[in-house]
């Protein structure tokens, strides 16, 4: 899984890059017009390489139900969050009322996923399996960790350091690379000693290279800023590869593709969660502020510092992984 994984570092480190000049160069448009040709020609290989296999179940059917309760309540839960940005009467009450519905429509897919165990698309007794549990709420917190810092990471630079955005995308190269150099040995470490350790101690480093977002000034030195995002690219490129493997644990037969689907939908909400808490945070404390760089850079601070808390909770559910070094020990 980490050999495989290993291209989508390029997204990281030429990502911003090619964003950068699409929107200083083109237009804005283009970030999502270059999905075009990019998707055919993921397309033609899909068809050309991807091996063809039987089925392994051609009475599976697409659960209607669960994808719509899924989508609803996470839909609801961030649009609810996103408006709780927006203050005033208007904004506080959608927010509570998006919020109450996203919590509604989890309590109906608990009771579907109950009925109905062997349709749904996220079946309950995965949650049975410590390792699965613990993968789940580590990918889930990872959105905060990752994802969401990633979307405030560009902003800072833009707004706070007012750099251009060719050079907010270049700022980021060096967590591309500190992703890029983790990435190959990931995949033996956690064959070695098992996932537990490699994610604490991916977490920790993750937690060392955002903490000094919280404390820099509006005119830190660039190395500084380098030096962090390295060190933070090594601890979050050693995160997601471990969690997801580690889902696999004990499962057998239909269990591991039910895994498979529940393991990436929620590293998509927990992506989509991080992302729209992290700037609803930051854009409560810009409303509050005076419109000085002071304080427009302690908005961000706060962004961070909340990205650095959630990411350090990822400790707690990665004491459920596997730990190979305890039973070479035992053995």
């Amino acid at each position: 899984m980490a050999i495989v994984g290993l291209p989508v570092i390029l997204g990281p480190i030429l990502g911003p890059v090619a964003g950068g000049l699409l929107v200083e160069y083109v237009s804005w448009r283009w970030i999502f017009y270059i999905n075009v040709p990019i998707g055919i020609v993921a397309l033609a290989f899909i068809s050309m390489k991807l091996p063809r296999f039987p089925a392994a179940n051609r009475r599976a059917a697409l659960d209607w139900t669960g994808i719509l309760l899924l989508g609803g309540l996470s839909a609801s839960f961030i649009y609810g969050i996103t408006r709780g940005a927006e203050g005033g009467g208007s904004g506080g009450r959608a927010s509570i009322g998006f919020i109450a519905l996203g919590a509604i429509l989890t309590i109906a897919y608990i009771v579907y996923a109950r009925v109905r165990p062997a349709a749904a698309i996220v079946p309950l007794g995965l949650f049975r399996y410590r390792s699965f549990t613990g993968s789940v709420i580590a990918l889930f917190l990872a959105g905060f960790g990752t994802n969401g810092a990633m979307l405030l990471l560009p902003l800072y630079f833009q707004n706070v350091r007012h750099d251009s955005v060719i050079s907010a995308a270049l700022a980021l190269l060096p967590q591309g690379a500190g992703m890029l150099l983790a990435r190959p040995v990931i995949g033996t470490l956690t064959d070695r000693i098992g996932a537990r350790r490699v994610v604490l101690a991916a977490t920790a480093i993750t937690v060392a290279g955002t903490v000094p977002f919280i404390l820099f000034p509006p005119d830190v030195p660039d190395w500084l800023i380098g030096l962090a995002l390295f060190i933070r690219g090594i601890g979050v490129g050693g995160i997601t590869i471990p969690v997801m493997t580690d889902s696999y644990t004990g499962l057998v037969g239909p269990q591991v593709p039910q895994a498979s689907v529940a393991t990436r939908i929620i590293q998509n909400i927990g992506g989509a969660f991080g992302s729209a808490v992290l700037a609803t945070v930051v854009a409560l404390k810009l409303r509050q502020a005076v419109p000085d760089l002071p304080h427009e850079a302690a908005a961000y601070h706060t962004g961070f510092l909340v990205a650095t808390v959630l990411t350090a909770a990822m400790a707690v559910p990665a004491l459920l992984l596997t730990n190979k070094a305890k039973a070479t020990v035992r053995a």
